[in-house]
C-alpha cells in the first residue's frame, strides 16, 4: 500500500482496493495473491437483501434452556452427547473447531485459547429447545420435514449460505456415513437437492437479489450459478451434527479475504460435495471411531479417490464462481480495511483514504448484519435491527430421541 503522512493524518492510496475483496472489475487471475485489502461499511440502500425466511411461527417445543432439557430427562448420556460441542470460543462470538488457528468468522487468532465444551446448536434445533445458556435457539428457516431442516448460517460467509441437516438420526459428522456408505449416498444426496431447491426457489427467483448481488447473472442458467456454489462438510465440525454447506458466491468481502489468505476451505478440515460423494458411490464400508482421523480416511481411499485434487478443483471453482458473480463494487462502499485498521475513502478525492481508528470487529459484525439474509425479516425493537427466528415445526421427542447412525 502506498501510505502518505497529510496534516498528522495517515492516509492510504485508494489503488488499495483493487484488490479488496472482490473489486469486481478484475478477474481472479488479477487479484493480488493473498489480497492486501477488503471492502467494508456498504452505503446504505447499496445492497438490500431481502430474501426472508420462512415464518412458520412455530413456538419452542420445549420452554428452557439446554441445561433444564436435560435435568428433565435426568442428564440422560446418550442425551449429553448429543447435546455437547466441543471447540474454541472466539471474541467475536464463535465457537470453532478445536483444530483451527484462526476465527474462520472474524480472522482473529485462536492460539492461547482453551478447548472448552457448548451447546450443540443443531441438535438443540432439533429437540426444538428453547435457548442456550447465551442466545435463543430461534432458526433462520428455509425449507423443513420430518426428516431434514435447511437453514440459513448464522456465521454467513454469503448472502445465501445455508446447512441442511438431517432431523432423524444422530450423526456426528460424515466420517459416520462411511460405516453405511450406499444409505450415507442416499443422506447427503437427500441434503444437496434440498439446497439446490431453496438457492433457486427462494435467492435466484428474487428479482432485487439478482440485480443487487449477483454480477451479470443473467448470462447464466440457474443450473449454471447454482454449479459455482461452495458445496461440503467440514470436520472436526463446530457444530456435531452432520450438516452440508452450500455457498452460493459472492463471498461477503471480509470472508473472501480471509479465504484468499488461506483461513477457508483448509487441507483435511474441509471435505467437497463432490469427495464425499465419490468416496460414498465406491460403497466400500469403513470402519469408523470417534478417534478415526481425516488422514487415515484419505489414506485408505487414495487408491480410488483423490481427496488432495478433489479440493484443488472446487477451490479453483470457488474462486472463479466468486470473480464472476461479485458484484461488490468500491463506490458502493464508504471505505476498507488494510492491516486490519479501518480507512474511509475521502470524498473529495478518489485516490485517498483517512485512517478512522473504528473498531473492525464492530465493523466486520455491521457488515454481516447488512449483507446476509440470514434472519430477515429484521425486527427493529430497541432502535436497532436484529434477525429474527422460528423453531422447527417437527421438534423430536426424547425418549426415543434420535437414532444413532
Amino acid at each position: 500500500l502506498a501510505v502518505a503522512l497529510v496534516g498528522g493524518a495517515k492516509l492510504v492510496s485508494a489503488n488499495a482496493v483493487r484488490v479488496a475483496a472482490a473489486a469486481t472489475t478484475t478477474t481472479a487471475a488479477e487479484q493480488t495473491p493473498g489480497g492486501a485489502a477488503y471492502l467494508v461499511k456498504p452505503k446504505p440502500g447499496a445492497y438490500v437483501m431481502g430474501v426472508n425466511r420462512v415464518d412458520n411461527k412455530t413456538k419452542p417445543a420445549f420452554a428452557g434452556t439446554t441445561s433444564s432439557f436435560l435435568e428433565a430427562h435426568h442428564n440422560d448420556p446418550a442425551l449429553v452427547r448429543q447435546l455437547r460441542n466441543k471447540g474454541l470460543r472466539c471474541a467475536c462470538g464463535k465457537v470453532n473447531a478445536f483444530t483451527l488457528s484462526h476465527c474462520n468468522a472474524c480472522g482473529l487468532s485462536l492460539a492461547e485459547l482453551p478447548v472448552s465444551y457448548f451447546d450443540n446448536a443443531f441438535i438443540a434445533f432439533i429437540y426444538g429447545i428453547e435457548r442456550g445458556s447465551l442466545v435463543p435457539f430461534t432458526i433462520s428457516i428455509r425449507k423443513e420435514s420430518e426428516d431434514f431442516l435447511v437453514f440459513d448460517d448464522l456465521m454467513a460467509l454469503s448472502p445465501c449460505h445455508l446447512d441442511a441437516i438431517p432431523t432423524d438420526s444422530y450423526i456426528p459428522d460424515w466420517r459416520y456415513l462411511l460405516k453405511r456408505p450406499e444409505d450415507g449416498l442416499r443422506m447427503i444426496h437427500m441434503l444437496h437437492a434440498q439446497c439446490i431447491d431453496v438457492v433457486k426457489d427462494q435467492f435466484l427467483s428474487n428479482a432485487t437479489f439478482r440485480k443487487q448481488t449477483l454480477r451479470h447473472v443473467d448470462q447464466y442458467t440457474d443450473e449454471e450459478v447454482v454449479s459455482m456454489g461452495v458445496c461440503g462438510f467440514n470436520f472436526p465440525p463446530s457444530q456435531y451434527q452432520l450438516h452440508l454447506q452450500f455457498i452460493l458466491p459472492p463471498f461477503i468481502p471480509v470472508q473472501h479475504y480471509m479465504f484468499n489468505n488461506n483461513r477457508h476451505f483448509p487441507q483435511l478440515r474441509f471435505f467437497p460435495y463432490e469427495y464425499v460423494e465419490a468416496v460414498l458411490s465406491l460403497n466400500e464400508p469403513y470402519r469408523v471411531e470417534e478417534a478415526t482421523t481425516m488422514e487415515e480416511v484419505v489414506s485408505h481411499f487414495a487408491g480410488h479417490v483423490d481427496y488432495y485434487h478433489h479440493l484443488q478443483v472446487c477451490r479453483d471453482k470457488y474462486i472463479t464462481g466468486h470473480a464472476r458473480l461479485s458484484n461488490w463494487v468500491p463506490s458502493n462502499f464508504e471505505g476498507f480495511v488494510a492491516e486490519n485498521k479501518v480507512y474511509h475513502f475521502v470524498a473529495t478525492s478518489g485516490h485517498t483514504a483517512l485512517q478512522t481508528g473504528e473498531d473492525l470487529l464492530a465493523v466486520q459484525a455491521a457488515d454481516r448484519l447488512a449483507l446476509q439474509n440470514y434472519g430477515r425479516p429484521y425486527a427493529s425493537a430497541g432502535g436497532s435491527p436484529h434477525p429474527t427466528g422460528s423453531y422447527y415445526s417437527y421438534a423430536k421427542t426424547f425418549p426415543p430421541g434420535l437414532r444413532p447412525w
